[in-house]
C-alpha cells in the first residue's frame, strides 16, 4: 500500500461513540505503523490491543498478517467487523477489556498499541502490562504508541514519559525496552500531527 493510498484510505470507517471516540482514531493507520510494516518489523501474527474501528488490524490483514483486534466497546467492534466484511478481510475482532488479554487464549508474534495506554488508568497500569505479557510468545515484538511529554499543545490525553514508559513495560519484567523514539500520533484536534513517544520492546 502506498502513501497515496494510505491516504485515500483515511475516513473509509465511520467515528465510534462507545465509550470514548479518541481524537486519535483517524479512520486509517497512523503512520508510525504504517512505516513499522514497511521496515518488516511487524510479526505475521499481530494483536491490536484497543484496536477501536480496527484500521490498524484491517490495514495489517490486508498484508497478509494474521491480524486480531481487541477493544471494550461492542459498538467499535461491530462497526470493525463490517469494516472487515465490506474490504473482504479475514481479521478477526473481538470485545474484550485491554487488562484481560489473557482471556484471548493465545499468544501472538507482535501485539500494536496506537493511543490505547492513555485510556488505562493509573492503578491498571500493571495490570495493562501483564496483560501484554500474556499475549505475546517469548521473543515477540511489542509496539506502544503515545503522546509524549515533548507535546507543549493543549487538550488530548496526559502526557507520558518516557520514563514511564519504561516503567510500566518492564515493571514485571515480562518486556526489555529496547527504544524509545520520537514520533508523531495523528489526531483531529492536531493539525500535522501531535508529537508522540513509540515504544519498541521485546517479550523475554
Amino acid at each position: 500500500m502506498s502513501m497515496h493510498s494510505l491516504q485515500q484510505h483515511e475516513g473509509a470507517v465511520a467515528r465510534y461513540d462507545e465509550p470514548l471516540a479518541p481524537a486519535w482514531d483517524v479512520g486509517r493507520p497512523q503512520r508510525a505503523v504504517y512505516e513499522l510494516e514497511m521496515a518488516g518489523e511487524i510479526g505475521r501474527e499481530v494483536l491490536d490491543v484497543g484496536c477501536g474501528t480496527g484500521e490498524h488490524a484491517l490495514f495489517l490483514a490486508a498484508r497478509d498478517h494474521v491480524a486480531v483486534g481487541i477493544e471494550p466497546s461492542a459498538r467499535a467492534v461491530a462497526r470493525a467487523q463490517r469494516g472487515a466484511r465490506a474490504r473482504h478481510l479475514g481479521a478477526t475482532f473481538v470485545v474484550e477489556e485491554l487488562t484481560r488479554l489473557e482471556r484471548l487464549g493465545r499468544r501472538f508474534d507482535a501485539a500494536l498499541d496506537a493511543g490505547s495506554i492513555h485510556r488505562i488508568e493509573l492503578s491498571q497500569r500493571a495490570d495493562y502490562a501483564r496483560a501484554l505479557a500474556a499475549a505475546v510468545r517469548p521473543g515477540g515484538r511489542l509496539f506502544v504508541l503515545c503522546f509524549g511529554d515533548h507535546e507543549r499543545g493543549h487538550g488530548g490525553p496526559r502526557r507520558i514519559t518516557q520514563e514511564e514508559l519504561r516503567m510500566v513495560l518492564e515493571g514485571a519484567g515480562h518486556f526489555r525496552v529496547d527504544t524509545i523514539e520520537a514520533s508523531i500520533i495523528e489526531s483531529r484536534g492536531y493539525p500535522g500531527g501531535a508529537n508522540a513517544w513509540l515504544a519498541k520492546a521485546t517479550r523475554r
